[in-house]
This record gives structure tokens, sequence and C-alpha cells, in this order.
């Protein structure tokens, strides 16, 4: 593990601490029976394919031989260096979970987008879905 993995690990767990200490403090400003329709969402970007750094990257022929005369089926070629990444969003509550909802590749998640599109098109539904369907109150 490198050092700068360490501290994206590192990073994440007291991102995920800070996070449950937050939510633990807005339950305690409601009575117990209210928390039961208290819902957290959160998004989560998930990197798929990191990027590869070429430049290591060696063909080994002779001295002599030019990079114009060697096969092009032994020459390396190119991969982008921009990670593949995933956006995931998701609801929690005391009872349950919504679907996991996958954004559109590359899209600009803005106050805009997210009211729009993730509440009311994916969670808000799920949300509905559970408050009819699953918990009786």
């Amino acid at each position: 593990m490198s050092e700068k993995e360490g501290c994206r690990r590192t990073d994440c767990s007291q991102q995920t601490s800070k996070a449950g200490t937050m939510s633990s403090a807005i339950l305690r400003k409601y009575p117990p029976h209210a928390v039961h329709f208290i819902w957290f969402s959160d998004e989560k970007l998930f990197t798929v394919a990191a990027p590869l750094n070429l430049q290591n990257d060696r063909v080994y022929v002779r001295s002599s031989v030019k990079k114009k005369d060697v096969d092009a089926a032994r020459l390396l070629l190119t991969i982008p260096t921009f990670c593949k990444s995933l956006m995931v969003s998701v609801a929690v509550f005391s009872l349950g979970a919504t679907q996991l909802h996958f954004l559109e590749p590359g899209v600009k998640v803005n106050g805009d987008y997210y009211r729009n599109t993730v509440l009311l098109n994916m969670l808000l539904p799920d949300i509905r879905y559970f408050r009819c369907h699953v918990t009786k109150y």
C-alpha cells in the first residue's frame, strides 16, 4: 500500500466517523417515536478502473532496432489516463434502505440535479414505497 492510498483510507474512515457522529447528534434532537421517520441519503463515487502509468512500461529489443521496425503487435497501446468511475446513491433509515441508484456516468451533480433527479425520481419513490408497504406505524 502506498502512502497516498493510506492517506485516502484514513480520510475515508475519518469522514465515516464524522458522518456517524453527526447523524447521532441529529437523532438525539428528536423524540424516539420520530426517529423511525428520519432518512439519511448519501452518494459515493467508486473508481472502476484506475489510470495506468505507461511511462514505466518498456518494449525490449536490441539497441540497433528502431521503433518503426518493431512489429505493431509488440508495441504498447496507450490507455486513457482518466479514471472510469461510477456514482451510487442510497438512502437509509432505522428499518431499512432504498435500492442502490446508479447515476449517469459523467453527470455533474449540483443542487438542481440532486433535487430534480436523484431525490424526486430515484430516492423519494423508494421512500414512499417503504412508508406504504413495508413499515406500519
